[in-house]
């Protein structure tokens, strides 16, 4: 119900996270975007359905701030390659057509060597 609510129709919708430890909890699990289950008393209903499973309640430190922190680093590496890249590929564009006819061959094979050593080597 909460993550239905928190679902408009905004630009950037919320990522909700549900937490939850039993069969009362497998619907609001299958609704959020990420879910965790915890095996404990009450069964192995939300552990089935949930996107991530942890044994105890205290390891949701470690999956939040430990590979949430790796997420965060690794979709900030994403960015800043899609950025650069773009950068080196407009760069080369704009030479290509900023050179003179003379030199064209030279600058064109200069500037392919330049993109495939900056951005294809560290795909």
């Amino acid at each position: 119900m909460v993550h239905r609510l928190a679902k408009p129709d905004s630009e950037t919708p919320p990522m909700t996270l549900a937490i939850g430890d039993g069969a009362n909890d497998v619907g609001m699990i299958q609704e959020a975007q990420i879910g965790v289950g915890i095996s404990g008393h009450e069964g192995l209903q939300a552990v089935n359905n949930s996107d991530f499973a942890i044994g105890q309640f205290r390891f949701m430190r470690r999956l939040l701030l430990v590979h949430g922190r790796w997420n965060y680093r690794r979709s900030a590496k994403v960015f800043l390659y899609s950025f650069f890249k773009n950068v080196v590929l407009v760069r080369c564009i704009c030479c290509r057509f900023c050179c003179t006819v003379a030199t064209s061959t030279v600058c064109d094979y200069c500037l392919r060597l330049l993109f495939a050593t900056t951005v294809c080597d560290y795909c």
